[in-house]
């Protein structure tokens, strides 16, 4: 069985009977290769992420997902990316957001994007 997902709405996604891990997976594979829609709809999955972070071994749930952005988006930007992390992430606290942009920093350095 084929599960096409290409135009499953965000909301649909959510109401799926799966962790916030397999929510967050689904959402990457839909909207990965259309950087512009994947970071504007990360606002809409923030709680997940935030669940996931605090879940056992959720910073390395957490990095993987980063790592799968990352590696198959062709256009970043490395100031949009940390802007967006900076303003969605705030609200769920400093430790979060700080070790979440340390992870990225790491990521862009293996990637090879420059900053500025």
């Amino acid at each position: 069985m084929l599960d096409d997902i290409s135009k499953t709405t965000d909301d649909a996604l959510r109401r799926r009977a799966m962790s916030a891990m397999g929510t967050v997976a689904l959402w990457c594979f839909r909207d990965v290769r259309k950087p512009g829609v994947l970071f504007q709809n990360l606002r809409l999955f923030r709680d997940l992420f935030a669940e996931i972070w605090s879940a056992p071994n959720g910073v390395a749930a957490v990095r993987a997902i980063l790592r799968y952005i990352l590696a198959t988006t062709k256009k970043l930007d490395h100031e949009d990316i940390h802007g967006t992390v900076r303003r969605l992430f705030a609200p769920t606290g400093e430790g979060i957001m700080e070790t979440l942009l340390d992870q990225m920093e790491e990521l862009f350095m293996e990637k090879g994007i420059e900053r500025g």
